[in-house]
């Protein structure tokens, strides 16, 4: 060989190991950006995933907080069911109660009414009504 092929020949070598080792170089850049690309997506996937729990989370919490709030009301308001039925019972049986009374006292003044109507019977048949009535008149 010749000291101008050697020289083209190196020049013909360093270029292609120059362009191989530019296309390998670009070849791996591609690959770490579109790896980093995979990685960024990832990463912004498990921040927006740990964001969604998070909230999540927050959610529950505030819901169970309301579900506590409305355990507790709930209770007080069955507990004040069972007093006013409890009160209703009473008033059912203090109607009863006074519905005999009222009852009875109707029965107790038509009795009455038929005692007097029946003394009345028994005085004008005796007299002293029409006596009455006459000395009364001037």
């Amino acid at each position: 060989m010749t000291l101008p092929n050697i020289v083209e020949a190196s020049t013909t070598m360093a270029a292609a190991g120059f362009s191989l080792g530019g296309g390998f170089v670009i070849v791996k850049f591609l690959f770490e950006w579109a790896g980093g690309r995979v990685d960024k997506r990832e990463a912004a996937a498990i921040v927006t995933a740990e964001r969604l729990d998070a909230a999540t989370y927050k959610l529950i919490q505030t819901l169970e907080g309301r579900l506590n709030e409305q355990d507790a009301r709930l209770n007080r308001v069955e507990g004040e069911l069972i007093q006013c039925r409890a009160q209703h019972a009473q008033c059912e049986l203090e109607l009863g109660r006074l519905r005999a009374i009222v009852q009875g006292l109707g029965d107790v003044r038509q009795t009455a009414a038929t005692i007097v109507a029946a003394e009345r019977v028994v005085d004008r048949a005796v007299g002293k009504i029409g006596e009455q009535v006459k000395g009364d008149k001037p």
